[in-house]
């Protein structure tokens, strides 16, 4: 019966194992994060490979992916001790030899075929469209009531990164004192923060590429700005 209870467990750690990474590729994406690169490091993570690249900067320029990291690495060391045990238990568990081994062999094919038929319509419920946003909608709901937002402070997101530079994504709940009241132009991000606004959206959610005369940085204003993350964090991380 050992060997079959393992059988067992093997397909539950192998549908545990891609709901896990699905949870943390989503929560990856909810803070920025593009998919690809959201899948890229959720499996270096979880699996402990210890790859690195400078796009892990990304991760560790951000307190809620640190945090998100360290959940997933956590996760991947638990899945392995299980893992292993579970093979463990299937090495010393092969044993056929007593009075009903045909019986047993006919319940250990059984169990496999249940098991692998349980993991393919699993596979196949995890291809259809609706039945992944259902469960991505369901983590961005939870990620959103687990984590406390700061609404007095400015939301950054680190979108992408190149070389040493971020592109950020910057939603400003309260202004920097050395900002406040200043016309984006005479603010000067360029010469005085070596940063580069990209795009700027003011309170109607009007976008503009081109900094003009007329715009101030306000409050529940968004802007895409482009420079070192060190940069960014020191203007605008208010907390």
């Amino acid at each position: 019966m050992l060997i079959i209870a393992c059988i067992i467990m093997t397909f539950v750690l192998l549908i545990v194992h891609s709901l896990l990474c699905n949870l943390f590729i989503e929560l990856f994406m909810i803070t920025g994060l593009s998919k690809e690169r959201s899948k890229f490091q959720t499996y270096s993570l979880f699996s402990s490979c210890g790859f690195t690249s400078s796009e892990s900067e990304l991760i560790m320029c951000d307190r809620t992916r640190r945090r998100i990291a360290l959940a997933c690495i956590i996760s991947g060391w638990i899945f392995t001790a299980l893992i292993t045990a579970v093979i463990l238990g299937v090495v010393t568990g092969l044993d056929f030899k007593g009075e009903n081994s045909d019986e047993y062999l006919a319940r250990l094919f059984i169990t496999l075929g249940v098991c692998i038929g349980v993991f393919v319509i699993y596979m196949f419920l995890k291809r259809i469209v609706k039945v992944r946003r259902g469960f991505d909608r369901l983590i961005r709901k939870i990620f959103k009531k687990l984590t406390k937002v700061n609404s007095a402070g400015n939301s950054i997101i680190f979108k992408d990164m190149y070389l040493d530079k971020v592109v950020a994504e910057i939603h400003i709940n309260k202004l920097p004192t050395l900002l406040k009241g200043k016309r984006l132009v005479d603010i000067n991000f360029k010469r005085n923060f070596n940063l580069d606004i990209m795009t700027f959206t003011d309170k109607n959610g009007v976008i503009y590429t081109e900094i003009t005369d007329d715009l101030i940085l306000d409050v529940h204003t968004k802007m895409t700005v482009y420079g070192k993350a060190v940069d960014i964090n020191k203007i605008f991380n208010t907390k």
